[in-house]
């Protein structure tokens, strides 16, 4: 993960849901973009046994897995 996708994921787990319009505003990157790092993101925790989950196109949470 880069330094943005880590900032990325420190603004994810202050906030228990949020919309990717609202990441790719205080980002100031595309929303594209975000879903990119996101997919990052979630591989990375996956490791982890963690994963965003993500509802729809437009919100996000974090929750444990079941694995």
């Amino acid at each position: 993960m880069n330094t943005r996708q880590q900032k990325i994921l420190a603004y994810l787990y202050k906030r228990e849901n949020l919309q990717i319009k609202l990441l790719s505003e205080e980002f100031t990157l595309g929303e594209r973009t975000i879903r990119n790092d996101l997919k990052i993101i979630n591989n990375y925790l996956g490791k982890k046994d963690i994963l965003i989950i993500k509802k729809g196109m437009i919100n996000i949470n974090i929750a444990l897995s079941l694995k």
